[in-house]
């Protein structure tokens, strides 16, 4: 492998006008340089592609398209990619300054891995000093078995903390669901992660913003929400026991979070299902069970629970 590939970042962008400019500001300020910035339009109607343009670089591209969703436009940016691998950022988060640097070194101890990546924080608007990028004198890289990890409720990677190699993309046929709005890269990366090792490391590379993200989901809360399809195409596959355990226990989980998050929306007959994600996994009929009382436990109970949890903590 050259020591120094082509890396294309892809950037979706739609109506990020308020961050575009600090994700890419962190982009630039890679150790790594060989890059190329391919930042898509997916149909903004706010300023965000003038303030793109206000950024001079001559590695930054802008490409246009319809509005489709971040999907559609990852997949431009997939296809349109000369770089020999390939990283994703959304408009909204931040890289630390060796990112791409860490994941390049990894690809070299890793070269048959299906997908790298670092490791990310999640953060609200104005705590970044909180934040602050973690110092490392070396970086340790491991395999990292991703249906265990959900299992245990663990979300350690997020599509813009790795590095794929695009001719593995090709060879694959792997692509973002288009049909999917929420969960598309968890399902993105599950589908990868199939066809062989994902290497974590343990450096921090990726800063989530949050704020974002949970203010548009509380807008769209009108009904009630289902477990979103994060195995969507992978009914075929053959899980062992020990992953459709792991798989039932992420599955529960979610189906549990939706429960209380649509407390006080309309019942949807589909919210019975207790075959859930697209996995073809039926996580038992009795799982109706805590899910309704759940649903329906008065608010009460759970600000005293709160107020216990908080005063136990302060012990």
């Amino acid at each position: 492998m050259h020591k120094t590939p082509l890396v294309t970042v892809i950037i979706p962008l739609y109506n990020k006008e308020k961050w575009v400019k600090r994700a890419i500001d962190s982009v630039q300020e890679q150790t790594y340089e060989n890059l190329e910035i391919l930042v898509v339009n997916d149909g903004s109607t706010d300023r965000s592609v003038e303030v793109v343009q206000s950024i001079k670089d001559e590695r930054i591209q802008v490409l246009e398209k319809v509005n489709g969703g971040v999907s559609s436009a990852r997949n431009r940016g997939i296809e349109e990619a000369k770089g020999g691998f390939i990283a994703f950022l959304d408009a909204d988060d931040v890289w630390f300054q060796k990112h791409i640097e860490v994941l390049v070194e990894g690809v070299a101890r890793y070269p048959d891995a299906a997908i790298l990546a670092n490791r990310l924080v999640y953060c609200f608007e104005g705590a970044e000093k909180e934040v602050g990028e973690h110092v490392h004198t070396s970086v340790n890289y491991d395999s990292f078995d991703f249906i265990a990890a959900l299992g245990k409720g663990n979300f350690p990677i997020h599509i813009g903390s790795t590095l794929v190699r695009t001719s593995f993309l090709q060879e694959k046929h792997l692509l973002f669901n288009e049909s999917m709005r929420l969960a598309e890269d968890v399902n993105f990366t599950l589908r990868a992660s199939r066809y062989g090792m994902v290497i974590l490391s343990d450096y921090t590379g990726l800063v989530y913003y949050q704020d974002d993200v949970q203010s548009a989901m509380k807008q769209k809360a009108k009904t009630a929400a289902l477990v979103p399809l994060y195995f969507d195409g992978m009914q075929d596959e053959s899980w062992s026991e020990s992953e459709k355990k792991q798989i039932r226990r992420f599955l529960f989980r979610e189906y549990m979070k939706k429960a209380y998050q649509n407390r006080g929306l309309p019942f949807r007959n589909e919210e019975l299902s207790t075959e859930l994600g697209g996995s073809g996994i039926n996580i038992g009929k009795w799982s109706v069970v805590p899910y309704f009382l759940l649903r329906y436990a008065p608010e009460a109970l759970f600000v005293l629970y709160r107020k216990v949890k908080k005063v136990r903590d302060l012990r």
